[in-house]
């Protein structure tokens, strides 16, 4: 039957919305029944496609807005959100409060926000540019909440950082490579410079400072904002002082110091810390680091406390690189390392002072083949270790009622999924 155009009945609405996802609602319902929450977010909830068929005031309403963010079917892509993004109004797309939320609260968040503020650009180059000069706390603002944006900005302008003199962008260290996400290069590049140049050289050196003296060089971008920041801060100040609390879980993450494409930015830190966890973060780049790291974990953790471990960098199936790939001297993980003294004694001692629950090895292809580092890390070292067979783009997990890690699930790289599997070697 066809529908009235007067219809503004709410069940009788709902009930035609959930009988064709394309209805226009706009033609059916007043803006005031649009903007009914109670009325509308049970739709978007069901059907968040529905959005592009409200009308201007509802599509500008924060709460819509976030609604269909949040339940929005990404499919591996941003491109599909774009029919949203561009139903926004300018001052929409620079609404801070807004931006916040769905860079605190939303997955891919810090994602999303950079395809948002691209489209304002994008819509209007020269009041983007003047929004940024008469509101400098903004980009910081957005950014101490969520610095994905940072890093596809980062990408985005694909530039080596070793024939740059700017200062903040050359504190972010080897940006080698990677990806454009915009076809618009040229335009999208301006973009990205903008917002980097929007970015206080204060703010950067703080991260820096506060980051360098506990021996984290150049890897801000790997926690997603500051409160992550200041919690693995917090938490390295009660290893040194031996203040770790016995009762709450404890994860050890040994990251490379060198990320040159972002990738350990993948992983999510503040889940962990969001199960309660203590999270020990160590930036790795040789092998007196991991000496130096192992000998303090043992001395100052609580005797008898279980720990999880995590170990990321870049790797193929024989190793795992801490420092730069390709550069003579660049320190792996690797076959070498198994049959040191010093490494298989410091590794032993730490597990019988602190057992070792399980290690993660958060890396491409630490566990394809017979030799893979996964068996020969469990045999080492004499504990279960887990790993990717082929190359990944991430790793979840899930968590026990107490916040303990269990269960890695690896993210596979979208050309590997069907292959890749997750293997447990050792105990």
């Amino acid at each position: 039957m066809d529908l009235c155009r007067e219809i503004i009945d709410e069940e009788l609405l709902t009930l035609a919305c959930s009988v064709n996802e394309r209805l226009n609602i706009s033609q059916y319902a007043t803006d005031e029944l649009q903007n009914n929450l109670d009325f509308i977010l049970p739709i978007l909830e069901k059907n968040p496609s529905a959005f592009q068929y409200l009308g201007t005031k509802a599509q500008n309403n924060p709460q819509i807005i976030l609604s269909t963010l949040t339940h929005w079917d990404y499919n591996n892509s941003l491109k599909s959100i774009s029919c949203v993004i561009e139903k926004l109004d300018f001052f929409t797309l620079l609404n801070k409060a807004l931006l916040q939320e769905i860079a605190a609260n939303i997955e891919p968040g810090g994602l999303l926000v950079s395809e948002i503020l691209r489209e304002a650009h994008k819509r209007a180059p020269q009041e983007f540019n003047g929004f940024l000069e008469n509101n400098p706390d903004f980009i910081p603002d957005l950014l101490s909440t969520n610095r994905t944006l940072l890093v596809e900005s980062l990408r985005i302008l694909n530039l080596n950082s070793k024939n740059l003199h700017n200062p903040i962008i050359r504190f972010f260290g080897n940006i080698e490579t990677a990806l454009t996400f915009d076809a618009e290069k040229k335009q999208g590049r301006q973009y990205a410079r903008l917002i980097i140049e929007a970015i206080p050289q204060a703010l950067v050196k703080q991260w820096d400072k506060e980051l360098e003296a506990i021996g984290i060089k150049n890897s801000a971008l790997r926690f997603k904002n500051d409160a992550v920041v200041q919690h693995i801060i917090e938490q390295r100040e009660k290893l040194e002082n031996k203040q770790i609390d016995f009762t709450k879980p404890i994860t050890v993450i040994f990251y490379a110091q060198d990320d040159y494409n972002y990738a350990l930015t993948q992983n999510s830190i503040e889940e962990t810390i969001t199960h309660n966890n203590q999270v020990l973060f160590f930036s790795i780049n040789g092998d007196q680091d991991m000496q130096k790291y192992l000998k303090l974990l043992t001395e100052n953790l609580p005797s008898g406390k279980e720990i999880t471990i995590i170990i990321g960098g870049h790797s193929n199936p024989s190793k795992t690189y801490f420092g730069i790939i390709g550069i003579l001297g660049s320190h792996t993980l690797d076959p070498r390392d198994y049959k040191k003294p010093w490494f298989r004694q410091a590794w032993h001692n730490l597990n019988g002072h602190n057992p070792i629950r399980f290690i993660c090895l958060d890396a491409c292809e630490g566990g394809q083949g017979k030799e893979n580092q996964a068996t020969r890390l469990a045999e080492t070292i004499g504990v279960k270790v887990y790993a990717a067979t082929a190359p990944t783009t991430g790793v979840d997990y899930d968590y026990t009622d107490t916040g303990n890690i269990t269960n890695p699930h690896f993210r596979f790289d979208i050309f590997y999924a069907h292959v890749g599997k997750t293997i447990v070697a050792g105990q």
